[in-house]
């Protein structure tokens, strides 16, 4: 659903006006360039893997968390987290079996490859790949190896990108390894086209598995291929007809947009852009109504003029120690009218039910493709105001700090960091609405990457009170539901949300802290002297800003476990949250026996079938154990008191409470409800339990089962082992697991592909 005062985003291009009327600066005056300090742990782990520019998302990162620790004091999460962390490297074969494929299939993956890239990959023609395809299933040599591996990659993007199923992954990276070989083995000796395309798209497959460096190598390999065979220059192919120059030009596009990608996102050196030829770079982008509508080279021209306001953004401005507002304005109008210049088809939304066809789908990527090229560009044009905003917030007096606009900021750097958050709004609102439509595949790091940068400008926003009246907890709750899209099948979309995660709970507990110097200081003179309690300044209902966005939904990692929603601090004499004063929430939390009896029973054994078999045997139902925790939780369960898994994960069928943090009382374990409620299999989170888990199983409904990694469990225990990982899974109606975790440790960041430890 559309944002209340924000307009539908599939419509938005076709009036961009209000994005940059907010930018109408006066010439003279300047800022200066927020320059982040690298965390000296972070500077010595990561400096020798690569370099670091100031437009980063990594440097902005730093930016924000600068501003939290010179007010709050240094934080525990944030400076060890590196944006730029790589996937794990994957088991490679020198001889890799092809999954056996009809043609109909492999078909379907080449027309979701030319759909998922619509307006960022501008290589080949479509017509092309079907005819590599039609021989190589027909007769495999009458296609040499060249057009074999670009034939391979392109499948296994395609694969990536959708994940539909396991084995589909698993086709993904066959067919890449192949594809890759080939590439390394016969394509770099004397570089051709299909050398470029070849590692153009390796790139493209290294960003969805996380490895960044490697994506950006083979990016500049790709490049160099292209320069040596004149393809940067357009008067090297003057001797060539005119359709050989277009092909030329397309993808020299290509490699300067994704070139471009890689200069903003992680701040690297640009390697097209020293070349003599980008001074008339626009001319030689295709003309605008010259195309089909649905044309990739026309898309890829459209998303290229947005990104030529970046190259401008990073040489003009991220390289300076000050900026002209002069010069941002320059770029701001620049930018304004080449969207404003967009063709009509560019702007108006295909049909958006989710069963659309897919060319349906492939304008609608299309033109969204576009449009989040101009938002990210206008972002990374306007972020030094909101920092420069932020920094000013931040100078400010305790009971002045929740204020919308400081004193002594002008109206051109609030006008700017709004114009950011803006970008950052109207990006995210549309990735929501193509999430709604099912227009997103599963893995998109282009698209995720874009969701980042926005979840940051937002989060950043939120911190310093920017506009009250924006729904950013709104909108962080739509970042929420894009990550858990794309959690399970990009390392790249789970990194980001822990990130996301790690940075709201310190931006919240800064608000927090605002809040309560500014309510000290209004209070100085007649402090709150007797309360009954609903009103107390130390109580209160539970807040949605208390977790990751303000959203009632899925919290892919829980590290930090006082990060999440609904989690209060834990009393010191009991060890146990508030829970809310219900008398059975008291009676389990007064009553420290009963745990501590069953952690009496599990401190010092290993989670394993061994415990889980112990368990069932001496503790099943019936016992005076199983039989107390199964009343206490039956109660507030069936008589909604409010305290026992209220956390809504997929609706009011999968909650979670998290009811005691790790801690010395109760040996270093966390324990926490989750309820879950289908009469067919439901799976849950995919998550890894690193040091094991302990599960009593609480059937709702008579013959309800929770599955554990032996199988599926009744009324009884469940104790999957060291390293496990696995959905949890419910049938035959209602459970509740109330489960233990030495030292709280649970990991979301698991996949089904990876194989169990050795011990399972």
């Amino acid at each position: 659903m559309p944002i209340p005062g924000v307009s539908s985003n599939l419509n938005i291009a076709s009036d961009k006006s209000h994005l940059y009327d907010r930018l109408s600066f006066t010439f003279g005056h300047s800022i200066v360039m927020p320059r982040p300090k690298v965390d000296e742990r972070f500077r010595k782990r990561i400096a020798k893997a690569f370099y670091l520019g100031n437009c980063a998302a990594l440097a902005f990162l730093q930016n924000i968390q600068q501003l939290i620790e010179a007010e709050a004091g240094p934080t525990s999460d944030l400076p060890r987290l590196s944006i730029f962390e790589e996937g794990p490297p994957t088991q490679e074969s020198s001889c890799i079996p092809l999954p056996s494929c009809t043609e109909n299939e492999l078909s379907d993956l080449v027309a979701t490859f030319f759909v998922a890239t619509c307006g960022v990959m501008d290589l080949f023609e479509q017509d092309q790949i079907m005819s590599f395809l039609s021989n190589w299933v027909n007769d495999r040599a009458r296609i040499d190896n060249r057009s074999r591996a670009v034939l391979c990659l392109v499948i296994a993007c395609a694969a990536q990108m959708r994940s539909s199923t396991a084995a589909e992954r698993n086709m993904a990276q066959s067919f890449y390894q192949h594809g890759r070989q080939i590439g390394l083995l016969e394509l770099t000796n004397d570089p051709t086209i299909e050398t470029i395309q070849v590692f153009a798209l390796i790139s493209l497959y290294m960003l969805g598995c996380c490895w960044r460096n490697g994506a950006s190598l083979n990016l500049g390999i790709a490049i160099s291929a292209a320069k040596s065979l004149g393809y940067h220059q357009e008067h090297a192919g003057s001797v060539l007809n005119e359709r050989e120059r277009q092909r030329r030009a397309q993808v020299w596009n290509t490699l300067h947009y994704h070139d471009l990608f890689f200069s903003a996102m992680m701040g690297r050196s640009c390697s097209t852009s020293s070349t003599a030829a980008n001074a008339d770079e626009e001319d030689r982008l295709i003309s605008r109504g010259n195309e089909d509508i649905l044309s990739q080279t026309l898309s890829m021209s459209e998303s290229l003029r947005a990104f030529l306001t970046i190259e401008s953004t990073i040489n003009k401005v991220y390289s300076k120690q000050t900026i002209s507002l002069g010069v941002l304005q320059g770029l701001a109008t620049e930018l304004r009218e080449r969207s404003l210049a967009l063709p009509k088809s560019f702007c108006t939304p295909a049909s958006s039910s989710r069963n659309a066809s897919l060319q349906d789908r492939q304008w609608n990527l299309r033109n969204a493709h576009v449009t989040c090229s101009y938002y990210f560009a206008m972002m990374l044009l306007t972020r030094p105001f909101l920092i420069t905003y932020l920094r000013a917030k931040f100078s400010l007096r305790p009971s002045e700090a929740t204020t919308w606009i400081p004193k002594g900021v002008s109206s051109e750097i609030s006008d700017g960091a709004a114009a950011c958050v803006d970008s950052a709004t109207y990006t995210i609102q549309l990735l929501h609405e193509l999430l709604e439509a099912n227009v997103l595949y599963k893995n998109m790091p282009l698209i995720v990457a874009w969701a980042f940068v926005s979840a940051l400008v937002l989060n950043a926003a939120h911190l310093g009170w920017l506009d009250p009246k924006k729904p950013f907890l709104k909108v962080l709750d739509q970042v929420d539901e894009l990550f858990h899209h794309f959690f399970e099948c990009s390392a790249q979309a789970r990194r980001y949300h822990l990130i996301l995660k790690k940075l709201s709970k310190a931006a919240e507990d800064h608000r927090k802290q605002a809040e309560e110097r500014a309510s000290q200081l209004r209070t100085a003179y007649i402090p709150q002297l007797f309360s009954l309690g609903s009103h107390a300044t130390n109580k209160g209902p539970r807040s949605a800003q208390q977790h990751y966005g303000g959203a009632s939904s899925r919290l892919p990692v829980e590290i930090d476990p006082s990060a999440q929603r609904g989690h209060h601090e834990i009393n010191s004499s009991q060890s146990f949250m508030d829970l809310g004063g219900h008398d059975n929430s008291s009676a389990l939390a007064s009553n420290t026996q009963l745990p501590n009896e069953a952690l009496d029973l599990i401190s010092d054994l290993t989670p394993g079938k061994d415990l889980e078999r112990y368990l069932n045997k001496n503790y099943s139902p019936g016992t005076k154990l199983y039989d107390e925790f199964s009343s206490l939780i039956r109660q507030g369960i069936q008589n909604n008191e409010g305290w026992a898994a209220v956390d809504e994960l997929d609706g009011p069928k999968y909650r979670r409470s998290k009811l005691v943090s790790p801690n010395a009382d109760f040996r270093y374990f966390s324990i926490t409800t989750v309820y879950m409620d289908s009469e067919v299999e439901y799976s849950g989170q995919y998550h890894q339990h690193p040091y094991g888990e302990i599960n009593c199983v609480i059937p709702l409904t008579p013959g309800a089962e929770l599955k554990g990694m032996s199988g599926w469990q009744g009324a009884g225990w469940t104790s999957p082992g060291p390293g496990t990982h696995h959905y949890p899974q419910v049938r035959g109606g209602a459970v509740v697991a109330l489960f233990f975790l030495p030292a709280g440790r649970i990991s979301y960041m698991a996949t089904p592909d990876m194989p169990q430890p050795v011990s399972i």
